[in-house]
């Protein structure tokens, strides 16, 4: 192994030299882009967005490659979206540009020489709102959508809303070697959803549970609740469902890069909250129940003051004092009620408003007095849900 990690290295040395030496006059960069999750196609949008904001700066030549992910059963999480990267961009084989990366990182100044989108998930500096989307579907396949549309019975395609509702049970099955148990406090219950489910479906609105695989399932005896997950195996549905959905609702997991690139309305419940969307209008944003170790509930400000903000561990979390709680049915249908009167109301906010803007002055000052998480956001523009922000106030 060392004699083949010392061979790679003495072959990548001299082209890395070249790329050095050429760039004063174009510089060449290396692209690994990860594929074994969805979420992570965001970064590919982002990276599209970028090119056209920076291109009168300078001229770049980058090597994309699809940098392996070993702990992943599936280099490759979704085929549809690996055809529609594919239109975009050149990719090259992995086996000749990973090692020029692998051999990249033990050099100097490394980071000149690599692709580095700016917080890529995030969209900062909403780029989403100032170029159009990128990815797109051709008329064959706009045919094939529709059908498939039909098929899992909606019968309205311009009628139907995404429910992504994450557990632990994907990661599982997909990433065997990799333990995921930090990611728990990130899971829900779909049982948390019932009454919202059900007010879409009182206004005759589709909802489609979208997911590979869940670990718990929700009935319901309404043709306008569909439940893929487990069911329906099928790239393709996945990335037009989602291209094409009225709205989604997600608990921010991999799903909803798809409706996030195709500029789609998103209603998230997001821990931890530095990573609120707050660059587009189109996002309309929750969090979980911060509870302190008597058992009262956090606001905003607590939230930030414990250090509880910007943490991506359960551990970390318990480690604080802190227990997160799912709201109540009764508050997420309060939630997904705001979503459809956002909508309707063109992302404009009628309620509440004086609370709104409390809210944001103190989630800007503490978000932009750290170091971190001050490169996260420099737009302001979704709204918390009107109708529990006083829980957080």
């Amino acid at each position: 192994m060392k004699l083949l990690k010392f061979v790679v290295i003495v072959l990548a040395l001299p082209i890395l030299f070249f790329i050095r030496v050429v760039s004063p006059i174009v510089q060449i960069r290396l692209h690994p882009i990860d594929l074994s999750r969805m979420g992570h196609i965001c970064n590919i949008e982002s990276y599209l967005c970028e090119k056209k904001e920076n291109k009168k700066k300078i001229f770049y030549l980058d090597l994309h490659f699809y940098k392996p992910n070993f702990s992943a059963k599936k280099k490759i999480c979704n085929k549809q979206l690996d055809i529609m990267v594919r239109r975009l961009l050149f990719i090259l084989p992995t086996f000749l540009i990973y090692p020029l990366w692998l051999t990249n990182n033990l050099l100097p100044n490394k980071n000149k020489y690599l692709v580095k989108p700016f917080h890529s998930d995030m969209d900062p500096k909403g780029l989403f709102d100032k170029y159009e989307k990128h990815f797109s579907f051709t008329t064959k396949e706009k045919i094939k959508g529709e059908k498939l549309l039909k098929q899992i019975g909606i019968n309205d395609h311009l009628n139907f809303v995404c429910l992504n509702v994450r557990d632990s049970k994907y990661l599982q099955n997909n990433f065997p070697k990799y333990d995921s148990s930090y990611h728990n406090y990130r899971n829900w219950n779909i049982k948390s959803f019932k009454k919202g489910i059900d007010f879409l479906i009182s206004k005759k609105i589709y909802v489609v549970r979208v997911g590979k695989t869940s670990r718990e399932k929700l009935v319901l005896s309404s043709k306008y609740y569909i439940d893929i997950s487990d069911k329906i195996d099928n790239d393709f549905l996945d990335v037009y469902l989602g291209a094409n959905c009225k709205f989604c609702i997600s608990t921010q997991s991999g799903f909803d890069g798809v409706p996030y690139i195709f500029r789609r309305p998103i209603a998230y419940i997001t821990v931890p909250i530095s990573n609120f969307h707050t660059s587009s209008k189109r996002f309309l944003v929750m969090t979980k129940i911060h509870k302190d170790i008597y058992g009262k509930n956090l606001n905003i400000k607590e939230i930030f003051q414990k250090k509880a903000y910007h943490i991506y561990s359960s551990q970390f979390f318990n480690e604080l004092g802190i227990e997160l709680s799912e709201p109540s049915q009764d508050e997420i249908e309060l939630f997904i009620k705001d979503m459809v009167e956002y909508i309707e109301n063109n992302f404009e906010i009628k309620k509440n408003k004086n609370m709104q803007v409390k809210f944001w002055k103190i989630y800007q000052k503490y978000i932009l007095d750290d170091n971190v998480t001050k490169n996260m956001h420099t737009k302001f523009l979704s709204h918390f849900s009107p109708s529990l922000i006083d829980r957080f106030m």
